[in-house]
């Protein structure tokens, strides 16, 4: 069956925990959502993939895109995990193996916080410029506050996010400081996933 999915006019987060419900859903073989500008497109491309799901195409008609998602093989492994009884939610499928970096303050270090923002930005800036590259970046507590149009780190992440590597931020601290509609790039996440994710990877550095 055939389902369109319209993300038009949808802030970042909303978008993204749409989409995530629509997928979760699993009532489709073949998926279209249409977004209205570039940035939505590379960010639910990417979310969408991340399950494990295939984007056959992408389309762009006027201002908006039409990304075609296929679902059949997916869906069938989905059935097949719920007829056994395991009913969690399947996770991202890169978020196995890898490096992960876990940060969990907007700033970085103890002591002054106003020079532990200025090497947080030092930091992720570096980071961007380096060759090796961690898999997925993990943003949780204040963390989250570095996805924010107003930080000054904002720049860098995407730049990580340019370069293919993850960023996931969790939606319960996105809840607690009531951010989840500031939102700029990140794929929100809940501590289950997240913890799921970090168990599995090869390393695991905490910022």
């Amino acid at each position: 069956m055939k389902k369109l999915f319209d993300a038009r006019r949808m802030g970042y987060a909303q978008s993204l925990i749409e989409t995530k419900k629509v997928l979760e859903a699993e009532d489709f073989t073949v998926l279209e959502i249409i977004v209205d500008n570039a940035g939505a497109r590379d960010n639910i491309t990417s979310f969408v993939k991340n399950y494990g799901y295939l984007v056959e195409s992408i389309e762009k008609t006027g201002r908006d895109f039409h990304i075609t998602v296929l679902a059949d093989e997916i869906h069938g492994k989905h059935q097949q995990e719920k007829e056994q009884g395991n009913m969690n939610q399947v996770l991202p499928a890169s978020g196995t193996g890898g490096k992960t970096i876990v940060i969990s303050r907007n700033v970085l270090g103890g002591g002054n916080d106003e020079l532990g923002r200025l090497l947080i930005k030092s930091f992720l800036r570096s980071l961007a410029e380096e060759g090796n590259l961690p898999s997925r970046i993990v943003l949780t507590n204040s963390a989250v506050r570095l996805c924010l149009a107003s930080s000054e780190s904002l720049e860098s992440l995407a730049a990580l996010l340019e370069k293919k590597v993850e960023i996931l931020v969790c939606s319960t601290s996105l809840d607690y400081f009531d951010l989840k509609d500031k939102l700029q790039l990140g794929i929100p996440l809940n501590m289950n996933d997240l913890a799921s994710i970090i168990i599995k990877s090869e390393q695991v550095v905490i910022i």
